[in-house]
């Protein structure tokens, strides 16, 4: 084999090995763009997730507020006026209806 055949030989090996080679950067490429979108959709996942949570966290401690109150009241022996309970009782089933809500929200 001459060195001119062999040259070429090398030059055709090398161009063979570079089309391989952006072929697999293509891929890689793809890759790091896919997880970089995967990466976003968690971090807004999470987010939506966060305010979920510290929604549902505050409703149940205005629950547990609103219970204690009204346990206050019952040990006292205090009787709560019929515009109390009434305001006590709906604010219960809204603050109930607000986490049911908060709960079953699909992202």
């Amino acid at each position: 084999m001459t060195l001119d055949e062999q040259v070429h030989e090398l030059q055709e090996t090398t161009d063979k090995l570079e089309y391989i080679m952006v072929q697999h950067t293509n891929v890689i490429d793809g890759i790091a763009h896919n997880q970089v979108i995967i990466d976003n959709h968690l971090n807004h996942i999470q987010t939506l997730l966060t305010t979920h949570i510290s929604k549902v966290h505050q409703k149940l401690g205005d629950l547990i507020h609103l219970g204690s109150f009204t346990r206050q009241c019952a040990l006292k022996a205090i009787p709560l006026s019929a515009v109390e309970q009434a305001q006590c009782s709906a604010y219960a089933a809204q603050l109930l209806s607000a986490a049911g809500k908060a709960s079953k929200t699909k992202l």
